[in-house]
């Protein structure tokens, strides 16, 4: 499997959906699944589960396992599948605009989850972060403290888990300020 991929306008059309963008997220973080592990993982009907599987398919973003001979277990393109660097264009940026758009309502909708749930768990609360910072960097900072954070986040991935550690889910925006 290669390491990266690069979408494509047409890949990064079918991720403005957030149930698409949520079975490719389980696929990136399992691997190898079929439509019926990520119905009974992501607790979706198993029509749903079966389309979106097969969107994914189409667009070139799984791929059907080697060896399985009914083609019913697919694995993401690659290990990391991202947007390439530069602009690539108005209609591709504001698909771009959209695919963060529903990964950030996922997040809140899972924030919102824990929070109505701190009655019975108070200790998820705990787990619970949300911070903000503007910072005025060079392009040579940004691109240093990018690589800072993605090694950062690569290696919390890698690590072993321990009693009492939980899975967190992090998403990490930047922007620019347009207000300079």
């Amino acid at each position: 499997m290669k390491d990266e991929h690069n979408l494509t306008e047409a890949q990064l059309a079918v991720l403005v959906g957030p149930r698409t963008h949520e079975v490719l997220d389980a696929f990136l973080e399992h691997g190898e699944l079929s439509a019926t592990q990520v119905q009974t993982m992501l607790g979706f009907e198993s029509k749903s589960a079966y389309y979106q599987v097969g969107k994914l398919r189409k667009a070139g973003l799984l791929l059907p396992v080697e060896g399985d001979q009914r083609a019913k277990t697919f694995r993401p393109v690659a290990k990391r599948i991202r947007m390439p660097e530069g602009f690539q264009g108005e209609r591709y940026e504001r698909l771009a605009a959209k695919a963060v758009s529903a990964k950030l309502r996922r997040a809140s909708r899972r924030f919102e989850a824990v929070a109505a749930r701190s009655g019975q768990s108070p200790e998820l609360v705990g787990w619970l972060y949300l911070g903000t910072a503007t910072l005025t960097l060079s392009k040579a900072a940004f691109e240093e403290l990018t690589t800072k954070i993605a090694k950062l986040l690569q290696d919390a991935a890698n690590s072993k888990p321990e009693p009492g550690t939980r899975k967190l889910r992090l998403l990490l925006v930047s922007t620019p300020d347009l207000d300079d």
